[in-house]
């Protein structure tokens, strides 16, 4: 039995985590390491016999493996910014209150503290995690450029200080977040000074969780918002069964006289369309202007895999796979299409399938790396750790000679696909080498 299979059930019921399919055993199998070593224990069995008997002690470490906490700065960020306006338009002369709940790295709770202070709202952030790690790198406040890629040049020189390579949430906001360790199906944190919270932040936190955690958790946040307040939850979100407060966004008021009909847009602008929607999240209408763009140009390949990486986002499996197979016909020699496949049948569970494609996809392009660290999990799901330690080997190569992919389909701006080579190179460095099983 894998490692993921014994600790599913507990971390299901104590964090009310699901395992993703992004939770190997080669990333347990690092985690567990490290907390063996930190504990002093002679092996990963017996990590294991500790974790059962003391869950409420350690599961929260291994929360990483069984969460995607990749996030980054101004994502989705009009959702951000319209709750920044409600809560300047409802101001009463005290700070506003906002619970970030499963704030991961920091970067959306700083988020919220710049979209505020932008626009003159006394705010009071409190973000919190179960993983404590992830709180000490928020706590830090230090980020590369692959999180800080969508903040404009503007905010990066007012709300950041340089270090190096990295730059650095000013203390001017550092001081308006409070950052606490928090387990979700724990009762809620109180907002300070009582009466409820102003606005709860819960975006893309749900989708981890079990069906009866993630209607327990919103029904919990439910609870512990004011009469007046909002909870935010994710577009990719399960819909909670909380009722909730919709944050709207600004209403036009109509013009006198009716607008010209609008100018119909060319292929290349709606292109550039649904580039910039998919970069900020909004997959569904990024979707409208690729179905648009097709329309006209059917045998825009890199369009039907845009399309198809929006739908695989937005869990529409069938959609995923219809717009793959337009693209299949007008390219079916494209490497990239193939790391997407792999990428759906992944998602679907369909772990051979997405080991043919991965194969064929680095067979295609030797150095896509991001296709081989793939294909590194699916070895490991298969209990072949050899081959999985040799694929990591050779994902570690293909970064130094590639660093960067250049994707005809935006796959960095999408969060089920995307691969950082931060966190890639990381995990390659930890476990080739190590001679130990991984299952």
């Amino acid at each position: 039995m894998s490692f993921a299979e014994r600790l599913a059930p507990l971390i299901a019921q104590r964090l009310g985590l699901r395992p993703s399919v992004r939770s190997t055993d080669a990333e347990l199998a690092t985690l567990i390491e490290a907390r063996r070593r930190t504990l002093g224990l002679s092996s990963a069995a017996a990590y294991l016999e500790h974790v059962t008997r003391a869950p409420e002690l350690e599961l929260a470490h291994l929360a990483a493996a069984f969460t995607n906490g990749w996030t980054w700065f101004f994502r989705d960020h009009e959702a951000i910014v319209a709750l920044a306006e409600r809560l300047r338009a409802s101001a009463n002369g005290a700070p506003a209150r906002v619970w970030v709940a499963g704030c991961s790295t920091g970067e959306e709770a700083y988020g919220v503290a710049i979209a505020c202070a932008e626009r003159g709202v006394d705010v009071r952030v409190v973000a919190s995690d179960v993983d404590a790690a992830r709180i000490e790198i928020a706590r830090r406040a230090e980020y590369g450029a692959h999180a800080l890629r969508r903040v404009p040049e503007t905010a990066l020189a007012r709300w950041f200080e340089a270090r190096g390579d990295r730059a650095r949430v000013s203390a001017e906001l550092r001081a308006r977040v409070m950052l606490r360790v928090h387990n979700l199906l724990d009762p809620p944190l109180l907002a300070p000074g009582g009466g409820g919270w102003d606005a709860i932040v819960c975006r893309n936190v749900l989708l981890h969780c079990t069906d009866e955690s993630s209607s327990r958790i919103a029904d919990q946040l439910a609870s512990a918002v004011a009469s007046h307040g909002v909870v935010l939850f994710g577009p990719g979100d399960p819909r909670p069964s909380a009722p909730i407060v919709v944050t709207p966004r600004p209403v036009a008021r109509a013009p006198s006289t009716p607008p010209p009909p609008p100018r119909e847009r060319s292929v290349d602008e709606l292109w550039a369309d649904a580039r910039e929607r998919i970069a900020r999240g909004a997959y569904a209408a990024a979707g409208g202007s690729l179905e648009r763009l097709l329309a006209r140009a059917p045998d825009r390949v890199e369009a039907w895999l845009a399309l198809g990486n929006v739908r695989l986002a937005t869990h529409d499996l069938a959609g995923a796979e219809d717009a793959y197979r337009a693209a299949e016909r007008i390219d079916p020699l494209s490497a990239e299409l193939c790391f997407v496949w792999g990428a759906l049948h992944r998602k679907r569970g369909a772990w051979d399938d997405a080991t043919r494609a991965l194969r064929r996809a680095v067979f295609l392009d030797a150095d896509l790396w991001p296709a081989r660290y793939l294909l590194a999990g699916a070895w490991d799901r298969a209990g072949e750790h050899e081959r999985a330690r040799a694929a990591l080997d050779a994902t570690r190569r293909s970064l130094v000679r590639r660093p960067e992919i250049r994707w005809r389909s935006c796959v960095d701006d999408i969060e089920a696909l995307a691969c950082p080579a931060e966190m890639v190179r990381a995990i390659c460095a930890q476990r080739v080498g190590s001679k130990e099983e991984v299952g």
